[in-house]
């Protein structure tokens, strides 16, 4: 069992106190649970002798079941069993701490032999083993552990959290382990001859040297594996989540990374049981601010849309567990999301911790106690639900209607104050697009179900007339964080024609803030100096899947950047938005990237710059765009100012860079019936022959920083288009002009698609199913030059 460390090493470890120490601080040797030890601190053991004087430095129990509660157990020593040791008996540990205690041998925070102990609620915590169990070491016992967590804690050859041998079979249920490590076996737990029962754990960043990060099975170990989320552990030999000698653990209803690779189960986790996915759980913060796991800022929880709510299957749940780690609740249904686990709803969800809907809601046309707490019973008003997730930090849903800043419970009718304005709140997400009623994220449509933040406050405006008393700024995102989100809204109607501040940013100022806005039309907002859509003073939003039009300002008609700003725009459009003297759809007079962007039928009146005028402090980076029929010209670049970058863009009158055209985009209709650009009939799609069409720089499409997708991924490249299809889709009859592995993107904010009727048809490579087989509601040469290809590369002569 290794050499004992020399005396030294023990008296540099413990020089605080003067020697000779206690072999065990407290024994509960012969005790039954009427024994209490409640409220102490135990520190200082130091197990050095022989047996028995060599285990449990902390507490020694033979043969004895105390009850034990609120006690910490911290830097003691044994060479087994460091912080407390228990053979053949069954004591009550509830609320207790087991930190920093170690042992030559094995069990650093806790030693357990022949005995089945009861954990409640205990934390074992930077507790080291030269052995195996850094935090817990089983042999032959059976402890039920119940809402523990085992963090940071190491063990020299096996089992960094816990590690079970000789028939040991534990259960344990909502507990964590993360940041725990070890040499050979197990980073969080290592198995060997045993038959753990493991329910709604969670195993995360956990590490080894040699196999098995996050658990690892020896010996024909029965594990037993339900309602658990394994992901993000590395091993540097094998077995990141899992590994298996000789052992097959039955595997049910789990989160694990990799377990469906290429979408077959991976044999070499285990049984497949049924019900598991492999699908990010998309912890709020796994490895928390200072981005080390097993430390006290990491974050397990589940965020809002991750694929392990409603997914557990309910019959694992031990009998009794009706809480999860927090405390609270254990079944509790997300009205959100789709139940995918087992049982009669609600259903559990995995891991550790059940999400608790941190959700307010807003309709207003809500009859219930409009408190926000469902659909039945939301809020009738938008300014509610912002006052009230800025105390909560709950996300926002608002169904399909009007809101207008000034309207509140207790002013229904309104204040008419122009300085009214909605107010974002950082860490806190706000969705629009759900019917009347509402529903859940399935329905969600954003185009169908029109939720409008009006700044009309007098419901009296004719387009730009009758706006006197508008709200200055309809949107304020001014000191947001990158995580406060707008998504899914149409804002119109600001006014802004005061003084400063009140000269910018009609339809949203900004100033500091780093907001995404996501899926949002901008339209017919005003400013009597800069920004009539949006004003950007400094921070670094992030815009997305965005239309600014018919907005007005005298710089800067749909959007203005400052100097201190750091601004990208991906997947928008830019359209008959005015500016007075520069800049009709952006003046950019800060650090700017605008990809897969179409600026059409902007204006500037007494100036230049129709699309954008680049300033003097302006970093422009223009890439995948298009830029036609804006006035008097489609970039203006003031003197002193740094030359854009722009590659593989579409500039009327051309423009120098890497693979840039100056051909008509052949918009499908980009003024729509009524001729008029910024209309709803307006198309900006490409038509056939587009000489925009997969002639765009793939490696120029950012990440989806915004999980335009919903699929978790946030470091793919931008999934989708301004339309919420494929953004990477192959036109088989327009040759590939653009950089990349085909697909290639295509230039513009829309990927090539057509339709006949009310279906879509995309271009996937071969893939011809009817007569039409260019897709375009046509049938003529394109059509049969398509077969022809198609004959050729699957069938062929013979």
């Amino acid at each position: 069992m290794g050499n004992k460390r020399n005396d030294s090493e023990r008296q540099h470890r413990y020089a605080y106190l003067p020697p000779p120490w206690s072999y065990h601080v407290v024994t509960g040797s012969g005790t039954n649970a009427t024994a209490v030890l409640d409220g102490f601190t135990i520190t200082a053991g130091n197990a050095d002798g022989s047996n028995p004087h060599d285990r449990g430095g902390g507490m020694y129990n033979d043969e004895g079941s105390p009850t034990v509660t609120n006690c910490t157990f911290s830097g003691n020593w044994a060479d087994y069993g460091g912080g407390m040791y228990n053979c053949e008996g069954s004591p009550a540990v509830t609320n207790c701490t087991f930190s920093r205690n170690s042992t030559e041998g094995h069990g650093g925070g806790m030693y357990n032999e022949e005995g089945n102990p009861v954990l409640t609620n205990c934390m074992f915590s930077e507790n080291s083993a030269d052995g195996d169990g850094g935090g817990m070491y089983n042999d032959e016992g059976s402890p039920t552990v119940t809402g523990c967590t085992f963090s940071a804690n190491s063990a020299g050859d096996d089992g960094g959290g816990m590690y079970n041998i000789y028939y040991s079979s534990p259960t344990l249920a909502n507990c964590t382990f993360s940041g725990n490590s070890a040499g050979d076996l197990g980073g969080g737990m290592g198995n060997q001859l045993s038959s753990p029962t493991v329910v709604n754990c969670t195993f995360s960043g956990n590490s080894i040297s040699g196999h098995g990060g996050g658990m690892g099975n020896l010996g024909c170990s029965n594990v037993t594996l339900t309602n658990c989320i394994l992901w993000g552990n590395t091993a540097y030999s094998s077995g990141n989540e899992i590994y298996d000698d000789s052992s097959t653990p039955v595997i049910s209803y789990c989160d694990i990374a990799g377990c469906l690779d290429g979408g077959s189960w991976d044999t070499s986790l285990g049984h497949d049981g049924g019900g598991n996915i492999d699908a990010d759980p998309l912890f709020v913060d796994a490895d928390g601010y200072d981005d080390i796991s097993g430390t006290e800022d990491d974050n397990l929880r589940l965020q809002f849309g991750s694929p392990s709510i409603d997914a557990g299957d309910n019959t694992a749940v031990p009998a009794g567990v009706t809480t999860h780690l927090d405390g609270k609740p254990r079944f509790l249904d997300d009205p959100l999301t789709a139940d995918t686990g087992n049982g009669t709803p609600p259903i559990v969800d995995m891991g550790a911790y059940e999400y608790q809907p941190s959700i307010i809601f807003v309709d207003a046309d809500a009859t219930g106690a409009n408190n926000g707490s469902s659909w039945a019973d939301a809020y009738k008003y938008f300014q509610n639900a912002l006052a009230d997730s800025a105390a909560s930090g709950k996300d926002i849903l608002v169904a399909e209607g009007i809101y207008k800043p000034d309207q509140t419970t207790a002013n229904p009718g309104g204040t008419g104050s122009r300085t009214e304005t909605f107010m974002l709140v950082s860490d806190v997400g706000v969705y629009g697009g759900f019917p009347s009623g509402g529903s859940d994220l399935a329905d969600r449509d954003p185009n169908r179900y029109e939720t409008i933040l009006s700044g009309d406050l007098a419901g009296n405006d004719v387009g730009f007339t009758n706006n006197g008393e508008n709200s200055y700024h309809v949107v304020t995102g001014s000191g947001t964080d990158p995580n406060a989100i707008l998504d899914g809204f149409a804002i119109t109607a600001g006014n802004a024609d005061g003084s400063n501040p009140n000269n910018r940013g009609g339809g949203m100022y900004n100033d500091e803030g780093s907001t995404k806005l996501v899926n949002c039309n901008i339209t017919n907002n005003s400013a009597g100096s800069d920004g009539g859509g949006m004003y950007i003073g400094s921070g670094n939003p992030t815009l997305v899947n965005c239309i600014f039009s018919g907005n007005g300002a005298n710089m800067g008609g749909g959007l203005y950047t400052s100097a201190s700003s750091s601004v990208t725009v991906v997947n928008c459009v830019f359209t008959a938005n005015t500016g007075g003297n520069s800049g009709g759809g952006i003046l950019s007079n800060g650090s700017l990237i605008v990809t897969n962007s179409v600026f059409y039928g902007n204006q500037v009146t007494q100036g230049m710059g129709g699309a954008i005028s680049n300033w003097t402090d302006s970093a422009l980076t223009l890439q995948n765009s298009i830029l036609w029929s804006n006035l008097p010209d489609q970039i203006f670049v003031m003197a002193g100012s740094s030359a854009p970058m722009v590659s593989y863009s579409d500039v009327e009158g051309g423009y120098s860079g890497t693979g840039n055209i100056d051909d008509d985009p052949l918009f499908k209709d980009a003024d729509g019936p009524d001729d008029i650009p910024g209309t709803e009939d307006d198309n900006l799609e490409l038509a056939t022959g587009s000489p925009c069409i997969d002639a765009g720089d793939n490696s120029s499409v950012p990440a989806d920083t915004v999980d335009l997708d919903g699929d978790g991924n946030t470091s793919e490249r931008m999934p989708l288009d301004l339309a919420g299809r494929s953004r990477f889709t192959d036109d088989p009859l327009t040759d590939d002009t653009g950089s990349g592995t085909p697909p290639i993107v295509e230039m513009g904010a829309y990927e090539r698609y057509e339709f006949c009727g009310s279906e879509a048809y995309p271009y996937p490579p071969g893939d011809v199913t009817g007569p039409d087989g260019v897709r375009d509601c046509f049938l003529d040469f394109y059509d049969f030059a398509v077969w022809a290809a198609h004959w050729l590369e699957y069938t062929g002569p013979e």
